[in-house]
């Protein structure tokens, strides 16, 4: 297929997907949403396949959502919750469809990976990451809920917290130690890790694989994932139309565009708060 926002290759038994987006650091919009998902069913259907790997092109996996200016034209936006409910549920689908994806899919994560972007790796089966990557969902500090919340079923209760408490990120030492990642190994030696990972697990068959797969996410959804990861739409339709959201993040980026809003952001969270508190144990 001619893909515009993403590129695709098949070496031997892996199949990988690149997010190119490098100006805009891979940030996710409906167009390469719709071609993400065409090339996991394109993978999918290829019998020689055996593994998928994401990955980003340029400096980052995926800054996020797009939140150019033609997102916040008006006053209304995001007001309407049902209309607004709609598009997130659209835009969740596309990452069950790496849930439900009978094959095994692995996130090769460098740079930022934030808001969306972590939701697209967090979907994903397995993740790799360099070791300076940064894991992070700043708009919820202003914008909203999280439209995909598994925080919570990968990294367990204290730490989604603390993440969807502050905004502040990590970087990918820390996102192992929590078991965000799987590894975390050196930038120059990411592609090889991943490599390694997706031959390895290509040897084994399948229809085996498939098995794997689907045992481990019905445990999960027997726990209830899908209920709890789609009510994410529910509350981040709210949170966009909620007091703190409106006033904090979408009428100011109308009047006085998103960089304005954004820069505010930035000077009201100087620093990070993992570095804070880390540097207050070392003092002890």
């Amino acid at each position: 297929m001619d893909f515009k926002n993403i590129l695709t290759e098949i070496k031997e038994k892996v199949f990988t997907i690149t997010l190119n987006r490098p100006d805009k650091l891979n940030a996710l919009n409906n167009a390469l949403g719709e071609e993400l998902v065409s090339a996991l069913e394109l993978a999918e259907e290829n019998a020689g396949v055996g593994v998928i790997v994401i990955k980003g092109a340029g400096r980052a996996f995926c800054a996020g959502y797009d939140i150019g200016p033609d997102e916040y034209g008006s006053k209304e936006a995001f007001a309407d919750i049902a209309a607004d409910r709609k598009q997130l549920l659209a835009h969740q689908r596309r990452w069950w469809r790496i849930w439900e994806c009978t094959k095994p899919v692995i996130a090769q994560v460098h740079g930022y990976c934030l808001a969306g972007g972590t939701e697209l790796a967090m979907m994903c089966d397995l993740v790799i990451c360099a070791e300076d990557a940064r894991f992070g969902y700043p708009p919820l500090r202003d914008m909203g809920s999280p439209l995909t919340p598994i925080w919570p079923w990968i990294v367990g209760a204290r730490w989604a917290k603390m993440l969807y408490f502050t905004g502040d990120d990590i970087d990918g030492r820390t996102a192992e130690t929590i078991g965000m990642v799987n590894f975390a190994v050196p930038g120059d030696r990411l592609e090889q890790a991943v490599n390694l990972l997706a031959e390895r697990i290509s040897n084994v068959p399948s229809d085996l694989l498939m098995l794997h797969k689907q045992q481990v996410n019905r445990a999960f959804e027997i726990m209830g994932i899908r209920s709890a990861v789609s009510s994410g739409a529910d509350f981040d339709a709210i949170g966009h139309a909620a007091r703190g959201a409106q006033e904090g993040f979408f009428l100011p980026a109308v009047k006085s565009g998103v960089k304005w809003v954004l820069e505010k952001r930035a000077r009201l969270f100087p620093g990070n708060i993992f570095d804070m508190i880390n540097n207050l144990k070392k003092k002890l």
